[in-house]
């Protein structure tokens, strides 16, 4: 029996390439650089994913709640998808955790790898 060595190419590419844009106060490096990685999850190296987390500003209906923007860019395949909102996340003077821009990444990666 005559047994040949299959070869892989290990640089090929099958990822998303990922862009997270945000200031150090809403989003840490590292935390920026944990999300560029889940894209490698993501579609393949033809895709892309860009996200944009904007500072506080106050909210023009309530001033005592702080907002920030989220925006997004994807494609993967054949959809595109492009979003923005505002998303408050102090009320007051007091986090609202869950709309964090870390856990509202976390939830939109989630949905993103499922």
């Amino acid at each position: 029996m005559n047994v040949s060595k299959i070869s892989m190419n290990t640089g090929a590419s099958f990822k998303a390439q990922t862009k997270i844009s945000a200031s150090e106060t809403m989003l840490s490096k590292e935390d920026r650089e944990y999300f560029e990685k889940l894209g490698s999850k993501v579609g393949t190296d033809s895709d892309t994913i860009e996200i944009a987390i904007g500072d506080l500003t106050p909210s023009k209906m309530n001033p005592s709640v702080l907002i920030y923007n989220y925006s997004s860019n994807t494609k993967i395949g054949n959809a595109v998808t492009k979003k923005s909102m505002d998303i408050p996340f102090i009320k007051d003077g007091v986090k609202n955790e869950q709309n964090s821009p870390l856990s509202y990444l976390t939830k939109v990666f989630d949905r993103m790898i499922k």
